[in-house]
C-alpha cells in the first residue's frame, strides 16, 4: 500500500478541496487523471475535423454522501496544480446545476463561466496578437448568438406573414446547424486566449434537480461533443439512469408516467423492451465504460488503501479507520464479540463517507478521555450519531424518532417488537445485529441497538425490562401465533394489547402475563398431562390425596413461623381466570418480574413492600383468544383467612434479607454495560433451556426440584452470555466455560460455578441475579452450592449466610406436599 490517507476529525469536513494525500478515493484521483494526460496528449494532431462522438466525458458515481461534491473539488484543485497539465488544460468551472433557475438555458451557463475566464486572461494582456485574439473572440461570440436563439421556450415566428415566416425559417435552419461548428470555433478561440489545448467543465450531482438533469446531458450530447471541451459529471447512475427512462417515456409513448403502469397499455412489454433498450444505449454512448468510475465506500476502499483517523488535533495519536471503528462499536455499544464487532463496523464502514465521518466526528472527543470513564459519553455521542444517520429508515417504519431520541423505553420496546415481527427473524431480532436482508431494517437495527444500550447501561431494572419485554415478547408472540393466533383477525394488534407492548409497567405484570400466555395450550387434555411448561407449574387449587393446595402449604409454613423458602414459592404464585373458571401457576416469569420491580424501588424497605403485595396471589384475566380452561371451582378456605396476620415473622425475615440485596447490588450499577445481542441472547438461552427442562422434569415432577433447575436456569443463562457478550469492567478475561445448560440436575450448575474463576464486578447482572433472596431461597441447601455462589455476593459475605437463605430439607419437603395439576 502507498502512503495512508489521514482523515483529521476535529476539522470541518465539508465539500472543500483535499490534497492527493488527504483523499479517500485518491485510487479514483489517480485514474482519473490518466484519462485526462491520455487524451490531451491526442489532441497535438486534433484538426477542426471531429466525427460525432469524438468528445470526452466522464461520470462520478456515487450514491448521496458518497463524496463526490469533494472529490470534484479536489479534482479541480489537483488538475490546476498539475505541473505535467500546465500549457494543456484549463478547468474552466464547476456548475451547480441545483442553482440553476429551472428557466435557464444551460449552454448560456457555460459560456458564461467560460466568457469570464477568458475576459479576465485578456485584461492582463497587452501585446498586438492579443488584440487579434480578443477580436476573433469577440467575432466567435457573435456568431453563435444567432444559433442560441434557438434553445428559447419563445417562438419567434409564431404570428407571421407566410414570406416573412419563410425567411426567418431559412435562417433559423441556418443558424441550427451551424451552431455546433461555431461553438467549436469559440471554444478553439477560448483555448489559443487561455494557452491551452482544451477546456474542462464539470457538473456537480446534476440529477439532484430533475429538471435540468436530462437537459445537461442533451446539452453535453448536441454541443459538448468535441475533443477540446472536456466534461466531468457526476451524481448517482442509478437516478439517472431513471430520469432518462421516464424522458424517454415521454418521448417514445407520449407519457411521462408510462414507466410506473404495468398491463394498462398496448403491447406494454415491447415498449418497456424499448425504453430500456433507449435507455441503457443513449448512457451508454454518453458516457462510455472506460469513462466511469464509482466512489465506493470506505469498506471497500480499505482492500487497496490505508485509510487512518486523527481522533483530535490536539494529539498525534493516528488510528486505522477500522480499529477506531471497532473501538466505537465496542466501548459505544457495548459489543464484545469480534465477529459482532465486525458486523456493525462493516455496516458502518458501507455507509457514504461523509456519514461514516459524520458519525465518528461526533464521538472521536470522548472515545481516548479516560477510556472506561467516559464509556457512557460515547454512547451517548455515538446513540445521536445513529439515530440521525437513520432517521429516513425509521420514518419509513413509522418509529416515533422523538421519543427515542428522549429515551423513551416504551417506545424502544414498540419499535423493535414492531420490526422484529416486519424482517421475520423471530430467533434473533431482539439482537438488532445489521444482518436483515432488509436495508432500511438493518439501519433501524443498529440505530436501536446503540438506544438500548443508552437505556439499559448502569440500570439493570431497564436491562431486564428489554430482555423480557422485548425479546420474550418476540418469542411468546411467534408461540402464539402458532398455536391459537393464526386464526385470529388483527392478531399482533390483540397480543400486544394484552402484553402490553408499547405501555409504560413493569416486568411484574408481564411475567404473569407471559404465563398465562404459556400455559393457555395445555388445558385441552390437562387431566392427562402433567402441567409442567418452560418456566411454568400448573397447581391444584385443592388439594389431592397425599397432596396439598399451594395456598395450603404456604398458609401453613406461615402458622408455623416456618422456612421463608415457602414464602418464596408463593410469590411465584398467580391466578389466571376465564370465562370458564380459574388457574393458579408458579412461575418464574413472576419471580423475576418481581426482581425487575424490586431494582426500581426508591430502598429496600420499599423492595419489601413490592413483596408483601405479591401474595396472596393477583388475579389476571386469560387472552381472549386461547381455548377455555377446564373448570376448578374449588377455592382453599385458606385463602380467605388474614393471610398477613400469620405471617409477620416471616416477612420480616425476607425484609431483612431484601434490604441488604438492594443495598449490595447498588455498587454494581457501574459496571453493567449490556448490549442488545447479550440481552437478546439471555433471553433465547433462558427460554430454549427452560423448554428442555420442562420437557424432562414432565415425566416424574415435584415442586421444588422442578422449581430448583428452572432458577438454575436463570442463573446459568446470565452467567454464559454475561461471560460470552457482556463488556468487562476490565481486560483479560480469558478463560474457558462450559456452556452446557441444566435439564433435570443442579449439578451442573453447581461445577460450572465452583471451578470457574468468577468475580462479582465482571459479572454484575449475574450477581444481581444470583444473590437475590427470591432465587437463593429456592435453591436446596448445599455447601459447595454455597461456596460457589459466593463468589457472586460481596467479599464480606460469609457462606453461613448464604446456607440460611437456601431451602432447607424441611421446606423442600413441604414443597413436594404441594399438587401438581395433572400429577398423581
Amino acid at each position: 500500500m502507498s502512503e495512508p490517507v489521514i482523515i483529521d476529525l476535529s476539522l470541518d469536513n465539508g465539500s472543500g478541496p483535499r490534497t492527493r494525500d488527504q483523499l479517500v478515493h485518491r485510487a479514483s484521483y489517480d485514474t482519473l487523471r490518466e484519462r485526462v494526460i491520455a487524451h490531451l496528449d491526442g489532441l497535438e494532431s486534433a484538426t477542426d475535423d471531429y466525427a460525432a462522438g469524438a468528445g470526452w466525458t466522464f461520470f462520478l458515481d456515487g450514491t448521496r454522501g458518497a463524496g463526490k461534491s469533494t472529490f470534484l473539488s479536489s479534482v479541480k484543485q489537483g488538475l490546476q496544480e498539475d505541473q505535467a497539465l500546465q500549457g494543456k488544460l484549463n478547468f474552466v468551472s464547476i456548475i451547480d446545476p441545483s442553482r440553476i433557475e429551472g428557466s435557464e438555458i444551460i449552454l448560456l451557463v457555460i459560456l458564461q463561466k467560460l466568457k469570464k475566464s477568458v475576459e479576465e486572461r485578456l485584461q492582463n494582456c497587452r501585446r498586438r496578437e492579443d488584440e487579434y485574439l480578443n477580436r476573433d473572440w469577440k467575432r466567435a461570440f457573435r456568431a453563435v448568438a444567432g444559433g442560441l436563439s434557438l434553445l428559447s421556450d419563445r417562438d419567434p415566428l409564431k404570428d407571421l406573414d407566410p414570406d416573412l415566416f419563410l425567411d426567418w425559417g431559412l435562417e433559423q435552419a441556418s443558424d441550427s446547424t451551424s451552431l455546433r461548428i461555431r461553438l467549436y470555433e469559440l471554444f478553439s478561440v477560448g483555448c489559443r486566449i487561455l494557452g491551452v489545448r482544451a477546456l474542462m467543465f464539470a457538473f456537480d450531482d446534476a440529477d439532484t434537480d430533475s429538471r435540468h438533469a436530462i437537459k445537461i446531458l442533451e446539452c453535453i450530447r448536441k454541443y459538448l461533443d468535441i475533443p477540446i471541451v472536456m466534461v466531468i459529471v457526476t451524481g448517482d447512475l442509478e437516478l439517472y439512469s431513471l430520469l432518462v427512462k421516464q424522458h424517454f417515456s415521454t418521448t417514445v409513448t407520449g407519457r411521462r408516467d408510462f414507466v410506473l403502469e404495468t398491463g394498462k397499455r398496448d403491447r406494454p412489454k415491447q415498449y418497456d423492451q424499448m425504453i430500456n433498450h433507449l435507455e441503457e444505449q443513449y448512457l451508454l454512448k454518453l458516457f462510455p465504460i472506460k469513462n466511469r468510475i464509482r466512489l465506493l465506500p470506505i469498506e471497500a476502499l480499505l482492500l487497496k488503501e490505508d485509510i487512518k483517523v486523527r481522533a483530535s488535533s490536539k494529539n498525534d495519536n493516528i488510528y486505522g479507520i477500522k480499529y477506531f471503528s471497532e473501538q466505537i462499536i465496542r466501548i459505544g455499544l457495548c459489543v464484545k464479540s469480534p465477529q459482532d464487532i465486525d458486523l456493525y463496523v462493516r455496516f458502518i464502514l458501507h455507509q457514504p463517507i461523509r456519514s461514516v465521518i459524520q458519525v465518528l466526528s461526533q464521538v472521536a472527543p470522548f472515545l481516548y478521555v479516560k477510556k472506561y470513564e467516559q464509556n457512557g459519553k460515547v454512547t451517548d455521542a455515538l446513540a445521536r450519531s445513529l439515530l440521525e444517520l437513520s432517521l429516513t429508515s425509521l420514518y419509513k417504519n413509522s418509529i416515533d424518532t422523538d421519543a427515542l431520541s428522549t429515551e423513551s423505553g416504551p417506545s424502544l420496546v414498540q419499535a423493535v417488537f414492531d420490526l422484529a415481527l416486519l424482517d421475520g427473524d423471530i430467533d434473533t431480532a431482539a439482537y438488532l445485529r445489521p444482518s436483515s436482508a432488509d436495508q432500511d431494517i438493518r439501519r433501524c437495527f443498529v440505530a436501536l441497538a446503540s438506544g438500548v444500550t443508552r437505556l439499559c447501561k448502569n440500570n439493570p431494572s431497564n436491562a431486564l425490562k428489554y430482555i423480557f419485554r422485548v425479546a420474550g415478547s418476540i418469542t411468546l408472540y411467534s408461540q402464539a401465533y402458532s398455536k391459537d393466533l393464526n386464526s385470529v383477525t388483527n392478531a399482533a394488534h390483540k397480543f400486544v394489547g394484552y402484553i402490553g407492548i408499547g405501555r409504560d409497567e413493569d416486568c411484574l405484570d408481564w411475567g404473569r402475563r407471559a404465563t398465562a400466555l404459556i400455559a393457555a395450550p395445555y388445558t385441552k387434555n390437562s387431566q392427562k398431562t402433567r402441567v409442567v411448561l418452560p418456566g411454568v407449574i400448573g397447581l391444584n387449587r385443592k388439594g389431592r390425596p397425599g397432596k396439598l393446595a399451594a395456598s395450603t402449604a404456604v398458609l401453613r409454613a406461615a402458622h408455623s413461623g416456618g422456612s421463608h423458602s415457602l414464602m418464596m414459592f408463593g410469590f411465584t404464585m398467580v391466578n389466571v381466570s376465564s370465562g370458564f373458571g380459574m388457574r393458579t401457576y408458579a412461575s418464574i416469569f413472576v419471580l423475576l418480574g418481581l426482581i425487575e420491580k424490586m431494582l426500581t424501588a426508591r430502598d429496600g424497605f420499599n423492595a419489601f413492600e413490592v413483596c408483601m403485595r405479591s401474595y396472596p396471589p393477583v388475579t389476571i384475566s386469560a387472552p381472549d383468544w386461547s381455548s377455555p380452561n377446564e373448570v376448578d371451582n374449588t377455592t382453599s378456605l385458606e385463602e380467605e383467612v388474614d393471610f398477613l396476620h400469620y405471617s409477620m415473622h416471616m416477612f420480616s425475615e425476607i425484609q431483612e434479607l431484601i434490604i441488604n440485596w438492594k443495598q449490595s447490588s447498588t455498587d454494581l450499577y457501574e459496571n453493567i454495560n449490556p448490549s442488545s445481542i447479550f440481552l437478546g441472547k439471555v433471553w433465547s438461552r433462558l427460554f430454549r433451556s427452560l423448554e428442555n427442562a420442562a420437557d424432562e422434569l414432565r415425566r416424574k415432577p415435584s415442586v421444588f426440584s422442578t422449581m430448583e433447575i428452572f432458577v438454575c436456569c436463570i442463573i446459568n443463562a446470565f452467567l454464559i452470555e454475561e461471560y460470552e457478550h457482556h463488556l468487562p469492567s476490565k481486560e483479560g478475561m480469558w478463560w474457558e466455560m462450559s456452556r452446557s445448560n441444566p435439564r433435570t440436575s443442579v449439578d451442573t450448575l453447581i461445577h460450572k460455578i465452583s471451578v470457574a474463576n468468577i468475580t462479582r464486578n465482571d459479572f454484575p447482572m449475574t450477581s444481581i441475579i444470583a444473590t437475590c433472596p427470591l432465587i437463593v431461597g429456592l435453591l436446596k441447601r448445599d455447601n459447595i452450592f454455597a461456596d460457589g455462589l459466593s463468589k457472586f455476593f460481596p467479599n464480606s459475605t460469609s457462606s453461613n449466610y448464604i446456607l440460611n437463605i437456601m431451602c432447607s430439607e424441611e421446606s423442600i419437603e413441604e414443597m413436594n406436599y404441594i399438587s401438581i395439576t395433572g400429577g398423581s
